[in-house]
């Protein structure tokens, strides 16, 4: 089954896209090849739809943007580092952000979690927020927008030791390695600021 070879390449890998033609994807594992273009144009596109979205409701799996600002799942065990580099606010996340963009965090950040109508935002590219599709009550598709931090609230991801330097400094080396054996395999490029 599809979804078994998916797993076993996320746990492999740590990161998979939903959707790429070079780097291990959802879409090209169960697609059985490389994937150009549109994946819903792709004859196995319903496969790979109910792949993607029973990954997504797996409680050890995270999707998120993150490689080449794709979305992208992320196994549980880089939980703690990417949570790291998610609230260290540093340069690379804060530096150029529109008036919108920090508009919007600052209504998060106030809120914990918004449904956000606007689309169209640089936050969770630079882990500002998770951002997440819905299925409203009407069978309409949303956006929910929620600040990263509320990701640790109440399980084993301790906030106050998430917020060291040390910690921080440790994190972006895990995630350093781990985008590096990623891209290694591939032969691709993936370039982050951590």
């Amino acid at each position: 089954m599809s979804l078994g070879r998916v797993r076993t390449e996320l746990e492999k890998h740590g990161l998979l896209l939903v959707t790429d033609s070079l780097l291990p994807s959802v879409g090209g594992i169960v697609a059985g090849e490389p994937i150009k273009g549109s994946w819903w144009s792709h004859p196995k596109a319903q496969a790979i739809y109910a792949v993607v979205e029973k990954l997504d409701d797996d409680e050890d799996v995270l999707l998120t943007t993150l490689v080449l600002n794709k979305q992208t799942f992320v196994h549980a065990r880089f939980w703690r580092d990417l949570l790291s580099v998610a609230m260290a606010r540093d340069r690379w996340q804060m530096d150029g952000l529109s008036k919108d963009d920090r508009t919007l965090l600052q209504r998060v950040e106030s809120q914990g979690q918004i449904r956000a109508s606007r689309t169209k935002t640089e936050l969770p590219s630079r882990l500002l927020v998770h951002a997440k599709n819905i299925h409203t009550e009407t069978g309409a598709h949303a956006k929910v927008t929620a600040v990263v931090v509320h990701v640790g609230e109440g399980d084993a991801l301790s906030l106050p030791a998430q917020r060291s330097r040390s910690r921080q400094e440790n994190a972006r080396v895990h995630c350093r390695a781990m985008a590096r054996e990623f891209r290694q395999e591939s032969n691709v490029t993936v370039a982050r600021p951590w």
